[in-house]
């Protein structure tokens, strides 16, 4: 049985229905829903200074800041979080020690998705895959469900270009 923590299960529902960016998501704080929106502003390369990724290209309101909404139940179990884990407003909710391969507070992407993504998808004996295929599940189901207009799922991903969010 593959039994994780359960902030863990929070942050891939975080990803799948925000598209937010794995550094964007585990920086996640109670103090970034407001208005049944998750605030982002940074993500966790430019937050701890590793600029390797294009993570972060947050200037969606002229302030670097993108709202995206969440829905209600997903509202509902961060807030279980906070009171379970005794979350402050302006505390990580993936803070904490989830394997022996982190250097910092934070899960990284690489443990998640080696040890938590990789056994899930053999275990059903599906093709492995990585962060960027929630971000592409997320842009596919708003566009084919949600009927969202192509410029309304390029703000909600953060591209700064439209050709980025064709490629999805």
């Amino acid at each position: 049985s593959l039994n994780y923590d359960k902030r863990i299960y929070v942050l891939f529902w975080l990803i799948v229905t925000t598209g937010a960016r794995f550094g964007e998501a585990i920086l996640m704080k109670p103090n970034k829903i407001m208005n049944n929106e998750f605030k982002i502003f940074e993500a966790a390369d430019r937050h701890f200074n590793i600029h390797k990724t294009k993570s972060a290209n947050l200037r969606k309101d002229g302030n670097g800041i993108r709202y995206v909404p969440l829905s209600p139940k997903l509202i509902n179990a961060f807030k279980e979080l906070q009171a379970e884990y005794n979350i402050g407003d302006d505390d990580w909710f993936f803070e904490g020690n989830f394997s022996s391969r982190q250097n910092k507070p934070l899960p990284n992407s690489k443990w998640l998705r080696e040890e938590v993504i990789y056994k899930i998808c053999d275990r059903h004996n599906v093709e492995r895959v990585g962060f960027k295929a929630f971000r592409r599940f997320f842009a596919t189901q708003t566009k084919m469900v949600a009927n969202s207009t192509d410029k309304e799922i390029q703000q909600r991903l953060g591209h700064k270009s439209g050709t980025t969010t064709d490629g999805y």
